[in-house]
């Protein structure tokens, strides 16, 4: 789940859909399907995150052992950008830095990538040999 100060709520679950509610109403306004009728929901788990004060929403998401990161506009319901295999494991939590224009992403794998978001490629850090 992610909060936006402006009144909205994402919210995600295990069928592949993000919801966006109105937080004063409980009403939801727009609802993002992440998958197809072909796959097979119960293999996707959401992380989510609101990015560029609410403009976007960035998705952490997993199929058939794939661990990907997807941006979206939430008000329109398209996907604007894809970050194919962004981690060997589940991606564990996503924070968006504005000044940098920066996606830094963690995940079960014990990596930490830093995304520029105009790009697809990252900077690693590995936990295992920073402490």
């Amino acid at each position: 789940m992610a909060y936006l100060g402006n009144n909205l709520i994402a919210s995600g679950n295990k069928n592949g859909k993000i919801k966006v509610w109105e937080a004063s109403t409980g009403k939801c306004i727009k609802q993002l399907e992440l998958v197809s009728q072909k796959m097979k929901p119960m293999e996707w788990i959401v992380i989510i995150a609101f990015i560029r004060h609410g403009r976007f929403l960035i998705a952490g998401v997993q199929l058939a052992g794939s661990f990907d990161m997807r941006v979206w506009n939430p008000f329109k319901g398209e996907m604007i950008k894809e970050f194919k295999s962004a981690h060997t494991k589940l991606v564990k939590s996503i924070i968006y830095e504005d000044n940098s224009n920066s996606i830094i992403s963690a995940g079960l794998d014990e990596y930490i990538r830093i995304w520029k978001a105009n790009e697809r490629k990252s900077i690693i850090f590995d936990l295992e040999n920073l402490f």
